[in-house]
């Protein structure tokens, strides 16, 4: 059995080595660990079917003070997450991404925001900001521990951040103001589909 004693010391071996064994042991102050190899997932198998199924129901009054979260996965029931001040920074970038794919933006550019710019428009400080989205990834998280890997709530790039491509519904009051439709498919779908998000 390998054994190095440091972090560094697993890049080193890995450099000149080309590689480091399966089993080799770390030390780190004095904690034992040893290195498993990496199962390779196929992303097109169960695991992507049941992310599909993920959809994002937005409620908010007519005067915006009041922002409901709410999460149908399948054919399970509706996941109720309540009312949170970090549901109306996700409405947000929400509705940025459903106005893109409206203009026919090129998905890989749909909904993109400055962090700066998003503060700016919520009235927060981007240190706030980032904690409410840190909270809501949490949330969503714990509310569907049965889901294997959950893809990015919000997806991150220098300086920015969008609603990840997961399908959402907006209602504003009693009226839908608009849904979005993921635009990954699986292999067994010629098209994306709507989960039927309920008012």
């Amino acid at each position: 059995m390998n054994v190095v004693d440091s972090l560094f010391d697993v890049v080193k071996v890995s450099t000149e080595k080309g590689a480091v064994a399966n089993d080799t042991s770390i030390r780190f102050s004095g904690e034992g660990m040893s290195l498993v190899p990496i199962v390779s997932i196929d992303r097109r198998g169960p695991v992507q079917e049941r992310l599909e199924k993920i959809c994002l129901n937005f409620q908010i009054s007519l005067n915006e003070e009041h922002a409901f979260l709410s999460i149908l996965h399948g054919a399970r029931a509706e996941i109720h997450l309540g009312e949170r001040a970090h549901h109306y920074s996700l409405l947000t970038l929400a509705r940025r991404r459903l106005d893109d794919a409206k203009n026919g933006l090129d998905p890989s550019s749909q909904g993109w925001m400055e962090l700066a710019q998003l503060s700016r428009l919520l009235g927060i400080e981007p240190e706030h900001l980032n904690i409410q989205i840190f909270r809501a990834r949490t949330q969503i998280i714990h509310a569907l521990p049965q889901v294997a890997q959950l893809p990015s709530i919000i997806e991150r790039r220098r300086g920015e951040l969008r609603f990840g491509d997961h399908q959402f519904r907006i209602v504003r009051g009693s009226e839908v103001e608009g849904e979005y439709l993921p635009t990954t498919v699986s292999a067994t779908q010629t098209e994306p589909r709507s989960l039927g998000c309920r008012i």
